[in-house]
């Protein structure tokens, strides 16, 4: 939206010439506040009849800001771990944060396979279907993706190891 920018900097320069750079920073500050509404509109506006440029700006504005953004994810993610969890809860197992805690009350925080308390529960799911079964400890959780999540694996490890105790 340079044109709308440049005429604002052109009416600030005519409006304060003499004053100092900081007071109209403040002055487009005040306006940009004032008519956040009407620039919206406008940049809407410009946004949509020039996709293609828009698209080659932000795309050519992210490879030169690369290390900026990842700090800015970085620090993100940090200050919001709750946000961050809920976001991958909901886009890999289509769970909401207070359904994931229910499921920690329900089970007593303890592992779905295993019966033992949790530190830091996983989601187990079925891979065929995508349904959640439950929360499990890590290592439980590498167990099932081990055994493809067949009972006969399972059921031959069990076979191994109680013909092979001490």
């Amino acid at each position: 939206m340079k044109g709308l920018w440049q005429r604002i900097i052109s009416t600030l320069t005519e409006i304060m010439p003499l004053k100092c750079k900081i007071a109209r920073q403040e002055y487009a500050r005040q306006y940009r506040i004032a008519n956040s509404e009407r620039i919206k509109k406008q940049m809407r506006a410009w946004h949509l009849a020039n996709r293609e440029k828009a698209h080659e700006d932000s795309k050519k504005w992210r490879g030169n800001n690369r290390a900026y953004i990842q700090a800015y994810k970085k620090q993100y993610a940090l200050d919001h771990p709750e946000k961050i969890k809920e976001s991958g809860l909901k886009k890999m197992y289509d769970l909401t944060l207070d359904q994931y805690n229910a499921m920690l009350v329900t089970q007593n925080n303890l592992c779905a396979v295993c019966g033992e308390a949790m530190d830091k529960p996983h989601v187990d799911h079925c891979h065929d279907s995508g349904k959640v079964r439950g929360l499990v400890h890590r290592h439980c959780n590498t167990l099932l993706g081990f055994a493809r999540d067949r009972i006969d694996i399972l059921q031959g490890a069990i076979n191994y190891l109680e013909a092979h105790k001490k």
